[in-house]
């Protein structure tokens, strides 16, 4: 195999850079209801008043918003709970006004399409023959991986959801993974047991506080540690598989060229809005009463002012994930990142450089790199200095946690 194909075959089976191909001019997010039938161990939505979609007013203001949003190329309609299909009556409501009115009116130039993540507990044979029979909506499946870390998480719904796998299986997309204090020993081992189920893994670590401090949140690192690194040896051995969002490949240049903090994670208020089921809008689900304890004032997103000053300075900014709703709703301020996943990211980092170095090698033993070409040379040299700066930054927490 050329040294080019190599690189592309390791970048491109990235899910991460996947998910990143399939990013729209403008999702709009649609609360269509906060009753939940689950009851998640890390659930955050926890302002819930069993409140449903108020269409009467919901639509008005949709209709408003696709208005000014029909030079855009493409729109994502992404319906979102609670768990959304409670309210499946209201999601056929909404498809048929958006059809009728918009993707079937010729004056109306964007594509749109439709998404939601679900638990994959409730899809009953006529309401999954409804989805078939109404293109194109493209469903995220909500699932922790082993049977016993789905069950202690998402309250004993394994069967449930195995049930309901075929239908996932006809449109697969990446399965959304929760890792949490109560899974953490079964990181990695979940996300195996999801590739075995044939679909990739997206996967992140709580960001809330959870972690508690000290010992007991050295203990959970260094378990991390140990799983990030049985899914380098697992990966490094399945070049051709997916890789999960917990490794991603280094193509951000590091160290950074600048440390002026003016990078922002997410799309929120800007690329991504919300509408409430009272007809409310805000930046994204993260800002609305069912999941932030913050009363939402008006933010301004044109500016930046990335606090605190040690990941302003971080020069691994910006690969770093954020949640700017829960920093909103934690200081206030979108741009005041939470820290609580920081060194849990750190590791997720390491173990990225690692695996390139293990791909390197691969390449060494498949590929003459004295006859590379000049830009295959800088690609390479690249995503080494990249992955030879992670682990040198990384050390000195690998050193505190293993000394």
């Amino acid at each position: 195999m050329r040294f080019s194909e190599i690189m592309d075959t390791i970048t491109e089976n990235s899910t991460w850079n996947k998910l990143g191909e399939t990013d729209v001019g403008q999702t709009i997010i649609i609360n269509v209801t906060e009753r939940c039938n689950l009851d998640c161990v890390y659930c955050y939505e926890h302002g819930s008043r069993d409140r449903d979609i108020e269409l009467r007013k919901v639509i008005p203001v949709l209709d408003n918003l696709l208005a000014s949003y029909n030079s855009l190329e493409n729109i994502s309609i992404n319906f979102t709970g609670g768990e959304p299909l409670l309210g499946f009556s209201d999601i056929q409501r909404i498809y048929q006004h958006i059809q009728k009115n918009y993707i079937q009116n010729k004056k109306w130039k964007s594509s749109i399409y439709f998404s939601m993540t679900t638990n994959g507990t409730l899809l009953p044979p006529d309401m999954a023959r409804w989805f078939d029979e109404h293109p194109p909506f493209v469903f995220a499946l909500s699932f922790d991986g082993t049977l016993e870390a789905q069950n202690r998480n998402r309250s004993n719904s394994y069967d449930k959801v195995m049930e309901n796998l075929w239908f996932f299986r006809k449109n697969p997309r990446p399965m959304k993974m929760t890792v949490g204090p109560d899974s953490i020993t079964q990181c990695a081992q979940g996300v195996k047991y999801i590739h075995a189920l044939g679909f990739e893994c997206t996967c992140n670590i709580v960001f809330e506080d959870v972690w508690g401090e000290g010992d007991e949140r050295r203990e959970y690192l260094r378990i991390f540690a140990g799983q990030l690194s049985e899914l380098v040896d697992y990966y490094a051995a399945e070049p051709g598989l997916p890789r999960s969002t917990l490794i991603r490949p280094l193509v951000w240049p590091l160290p950074r060229d600048n440390k002026k903090g003016k990078e922002r994670y997410c799309g929120g208020g800007s690329r991504m809005i919300l509408i409430d089921v009272d007809g409310k809008v805000y930046p994204c689900h993260r800002y609305a009463p069912l999941s932030c304890r913050r009363s939402y004032q008006t933010v301004d997103f044109s500016e930046i002012n990335m606090k605190p000053e040690a990941c302003r300075n971080c020069e691994l900014l910006t690969m770093c994930p954020t949640c700017h709703g829960y920093n909103y709703e934690m200081y206030g301020d979108p741009d005041h990142k939470t820290t609580f996943h920081c060194h849990f990211f750190m590791l997720s980092a390491r173990a990225s450089a690692e695996l390139t170095f293990r791909d390197v090698a691969r390449i060494k033993q498949e590929t003459d790199l004295k006859n590379l070409k000049e830009d295959d040379r800088a690609v390479l040299g690249r995503r080494l200095q990249s992955a030879l700066f992670v682990e040198e930054y990384t050390r000195p927490l690998i050193q505190s946690l293993f000394s």
